[in-house]
């Protein structure tokens, strides 16, 4: 906020293409909308296609807060909705091809985008890789990835130069990231939650990419239930980290920025 970018302006939530789906003899409306946060809140909303229904959704824009990519949890697509150049399969296996990559990938908030430090064009994506299991909730991540494309690619449309690149694979991983701004304006922390357990794990990106930092046990365990149907973030100044859901409810941490605590 104090440099004046504006990376996260732009949402779009939504399912798919614009059109009329009756049920019980009402009509409702389908499709996307793009929330843009640029010039005054409430945003402006606007409702538009999109390239797959928003499930997982995470986005990106430029510093001036115009769209550089989004993602629906298997694919990256650019700011004219198509797939960018390579930015087709992420997160490998047995749900690529399916139609879970086309309305339901279950990793909820299992993506983010965040700028590379020292870069106007490097973008990273983190994202999980899904399986399915034998109990609730059936599904679990195990593969912590991420991904980097270049913006100033293809006259704009950006190209994925970095696929898939493994960053943690060490036991089930909650379908749940979130980031906060380092104490040097530049760097990035990401923070992850063990599924079904009170255990975290700090992620910090610097020019140099992305690398695990170290895993602290804090707080209370979260539960099955709060596998599917929750949330976490960070307070604006990065200071408190929450985990929240209707199962749980919410537990609040500290966030020690130097040495990334919780």
């Amino acid at each position: 906020f104090a440099l004046g970018q504006k990376h996260d302006y732009i949402w779009l939530p939504g399912m798919g293409k614009i059109a009329e789906y009756p049920f019980g003899g009402v009509y409702y409306p389908w499709g996307g909308v793009t929330m843009d946060f640029s010039d005054n809140f409430p945003p402006s909303v606007v409702r538009r296609n999109l390239a797959f229904d928003m499930n997982v959704q995470a986005s990106i824009a430029d510093k001036e807060g115009n769209l550089v990519a989004y993602t629906n949890g298997c694919h990256i697509i650019n700011k004219v909705d198509e797939i960018m150049e390579n930015g087709d399969t992420i997160n490998p296996g047995i749900y690529q091809g399916t139609t879970a990559c086309l309305i339901s990938y279950p990793a909820y908030q299992g993506t983010i985008f965040l700028p590379a430090p020292d870069s106007d064009s490097l973008y990273y994506l983190f994202h999980m890789g899904m399986d399915f299991i034998d109990t609730f909730p059936w599904f679990a991540s195990q593969r912590f990835y991420y991904s980097v494309l270049d913006a100033s690619a293809n006259n704009g449309l950006g190209k994925v130069i970095d696929k898939n690149h493994l960053l943690y694979a060490n036991g089930g991983i909650a379908p749940y990231v979130t980031a906060a701004k380092h104490a040097n304006g530049r760097d990035w922390w990401v923070v992850t939650t063990k599924r079904f357990t009170n255990q975290y794990h700090v992620f910090l990106l610097d020019p140099t990419g992305p690398r695990f930092m170290h895993t602290q046990i804090i707080g209370d365990s979260m539960s099955r239930g709060s596998q599917c149907c929750g949330q976490t973030g960070f307070s604006p100044d990065g200071s408190k980290h929450f985990n929240a859901s209707n199962d749980t409810g919410l537990e609040l941490l500290d966030f020690e920025d130097r040495r990334a605590h919780v």
